[in-house]
């Protein structure tokens, strides 16, 4: 753990009035003509710090190598997700806003460390004995094999669909299914009711919930309440699938649905009430990366909690500190 380098930090970044046209780095004089739009970056372009290996942009940066992002399991990373053409692998993994490399790193870390039962506590409000299995992105990091439960379920309900259902984390247990969907600067995802309509599903019903019954059948009766679904004209859509496929896939256990966030999101004191009352069943707790730190405090001794622990001090979201309260 020794030889580990952490992403830049809180501790690295040039104070606010020293950030206008430059690299974000202390100590470098790389100017920065003309920050980009949104297009892929470029080496040698004018937002192009060769010696901090970044590509600046307005407010953040992106790592050239996405792995430099990573504070662990650097390979292990590569392994599942280019093995399988994954476009975990080829998206924002190296986006300083990144919430998929904090999740990697965080979760990885605790899986390390033997702490993923703290997490399956803190949403359960039971103690959890069991040190759960960790899945991300629908991926065992056991073997790096595709979850073969989420599989059927997307083979079963979501053939049409372009993104299908994708829960960021899993934890399992013998008793219980923890799924979480973690955010960090992006809000929760909303969708307008018709994104539920499969191409031969027409206009043909004014009614809401419909589109739903049509393409995950029994599940929704199960598991939501259609007169509130009536009177919406979006819905929290990740968050409904999570549950559609919890119900479908571990009806027999206990499952729980966990809503990641920093405590300072812009959703922190909405998201439950939002979202609530779409379920029959009350399975969602709102949990924070916060309390994920402050879990840490009993398993601070081992060498991966120390430098995790110095990770999230030092976190930065647009070039300020991320995380208030750590």
């Amino acid at each position: 753990m020794d030889n580990i380098i952490l992403p830049y930090g809180v501790s690295d970044i040039k104070p606010v009035k020293d950030l206008d046209h430059c690299c974000p780095i202390k100590g470098c004089d790389t100017r920065i003509d003309e920050y980009p739009s949104r297009e892929k970056p470029k080496d040698n372009s004018s937002n192009d710090c060769q010696k901090h290996k970044i590509y600046c942009r307005r407010n953040t940066y992106i790592y050239k190598d996405k792995l430099d992002n990573l504070i662990i399991d650097k390979e292990l990373f590569r392994s599942i997700f280019e093995k399988q053409n994954n476009e975990k692998y080829d998206k924002r993994m190296g986006y300083e806003n990144s919430e998929d490399a904090l999740t990697w790193n965080v979760f990885v870390t605790l899986k390390k460390a033997g702490g993923l039962k703290a997490i399956a506590s803190l949403i359960s409000d039971k103690s959890c004995e069991e040190e759960p299995e960790l899945i991300l992105w629908g991926y065992s990091l056991k073997d790096g094999s595709p979850l073969e439960e989420l599989k059927s379920f997307r083979e079963d309900f979501e053939r049409q669909l372009q993104i299908k259902t994708e829960p960021d984390i899993i934890l399992k247990t013998g008793k219980g299914i923890f799924l979480i969907e973690a955010k960090f600067c992006s809000p929760n995802s909303r969708k307008a009711i018709s994104v539920w309509r499969d191409k031969e599903i027409n206009t043909r019903t004014k009614e809401k919930y419909e589109p739903y019954k049509i393409r995950y059948k029994d599940l929704i009766d199960d598991v939501l309440n259609k007169d509130f679904i009536e009177r919406q004209n979006k819905f929290c859509s990740q968050l409904v699938r999570y549950v559609l496929y919890a119900h479908d896939a571990y009806k027999d256990k206990n499952y729980y649905i966990a809503n990641l966030l920093p405590k300072m999101h812009k959703e922190i004191n909405s998201i439950e009430g939002e979202f609530n009352p779409y379920l029959k069943k009350d399975t969602f707790k709102i949990i924070t990366w916060e309390d994920i730190y402050k879990a840490l405090e009993n398993l601070k001794g081992e060498p991966e909690i120390i430098v995790l622990r110095k990770y999230l001090q030092e976190k930065t979201a647009n070039l300020k500190k991320a995380f208030k309260k750590i």
